[in-house]
C-alpha cells in the first residue's frame, strides 16, 4: 500500500510516507490529527505496549490535537465459539477478477486475544492464487478501554459506537475512540 501511495504522490511529498511502529514513531514534527483505522491498536497485545503507544501518540500531537482509533466491540457468542473458514468478503477488484476472504478465529478468553487466520483466494485472468495471513488481535471491553485511556496521558476522550459519533448501543459493532490532547 505504501508503494501505491508513493507512486501517486508528487516526488516532493514522499517525505510524508513512512512505516513506523506506533510505540516510537517520529516524523520530526507534530500532528493536528493522528488516525489509526482498521483496528491497528488491537495488534498491541500487551498492556504495557498499549500504554506506551497511547502516550507516544499523545507526545506526537500539537496541543489540542486529536487521536482517533477504532476497535471492534466483542460479541460474546462469537468469542466463545470462534469461526471456522467463514467467507466474510467476496468482491470483484477489477472486471472479471474476484477475491474471497475466509476467516478462522480461535479465541484465548483468558488473555483476550483472537488468533486469526485469513485465507485470500483470488484470480487474475485464468490464474488462481491463494495466500494465508495469520495474526493476533487483542479485544477490549468498554470499561477496560476507558481504564486504559485513563492510565494514559490523555485526559479527554470519548468512545462512540461508529464514525458518525452515535452513542454506544447493543447494536454497535465498533468502538470509535476520539482522544484530545
Amino acid at each position: 500500500m505504501l508503494e501505491i501511495l508513493t507512486a501517486k504522490l508528487d516526488r516532493k511529498e514522499h517525505y510524508r510516507v513512512s512505516q513506523q511502529d506506533i510505540r516510537d514513531f517520529d516524523m520530526g514534527f507534530r500532528f493536528n490529527l493522528i488516525l489509526a483505522p482498521f483496528r491497528v491498536f488491537m495488534h498491541l497485545i500487551e498492556t504495557a505496549d498499549q500504554i506506551t503507544a497511547l502516550d507516544h501518540v499523545y507526545d506526537q500531537l500539537v496541543d489540542g490535537g486529536t487521536f482517533i482509533f477504532d476497535l471492534y466491540v466483542p460479541a460474546p457468542k462469537l468469542l466463545s465459539s470462534g469461526l471456522n473458514e467463514v467467507l466474510d468478503f467476496e468482491g470483484e477488484f477489477k472486471p472479471g477478477n474476484f477475491i474471497r476472504r475466509y476467516v478462522t478465529s480461535k479465541n484465548d478468553l483468558i488473555r483476550q486475544v483472537n488468533h486469526l487466520t485469513m485465507r485470500f483466494d483470488w484470480n487474475e485472468g485464468d490464474q488462481a492464487y491463494s495466500e494465508i495471513w495469520d495474526s493476533k488481535m487483542r479485544f477490549f471491553f468498554r470499561y477496560e478501554l476507558e481504564y486504559l485511556l485513563e492510565k494514559s496521558k490523555f485526559r479527554s476522550f470519548s468512545i462512540f459506537g461508529d464514525y458518525q459519533e452515535n452513542p454506544l448501543s447493543f447494536e454497535s459493532k465498533d468502538f470509535v475512540v476520539v482522544c484530545r490532547k
